[in-house]
């Protein structure tokens, strides 16, 4: 085997390195361990990371998936709330700030915007799917 066959695409890797740090810096364990503490969600945040400039970050990443940074970070964010909102023991301010968002309410609208119902109506809506 050659040192090419080795040699890793780095824009590959790039996004490959993305997405783990997306995974380890926004999900459900991270609501209940006061422990971990990330900053922020921002694309600064994983350029800084993976020490690459945002605007190569945003670029490889738009590039080789055909959406934005922000694109994969809101549907994170969303996942990781719909799964949140279904313990009933973590009440919406508390995974509104373990979402990064600095006010609930900030959170409820963004919630809103993108699922078409706030998370109290998901929330509940999801208490009368268990009991059908």
């Amino acid at each position: 085997m050659t040192i090419e066959a080795n040699k890793v695409n780095r824009p590959d890797q790039v996004v490959r390195d993305f997405f783990n740090i997306l995974e380890k810096s926004v999900n459900l364990t991270q609501l209940t361990d006061q422990r971990i503490n990330v900053p922020t969600v921002q694309i600064k945040y994983f350029a800084s990371y993976l020490n690459l400039h945002p605007n190569y970050l945003s670029n490889v990443i738009k590039r080789f998936t055909g959406e934005t940074v922000c694109h994969w970070v809101r549907i994170k964010i969303l996942s990781v709330a719909m799964e949140a909102l279904k313990v009933d023991e973590l009440s919406i301010k508390q995974i509104s700030f373990g979402l990064y968002f600095s006010d609930p309410s900030h959170f409820s609208n963004f919630f809103k915007r993108h699922m078409n119902c706030t998370p109290l109506e998901y929330r509940e809506s999801i208490i009368i799917q268990k009991r059908e």
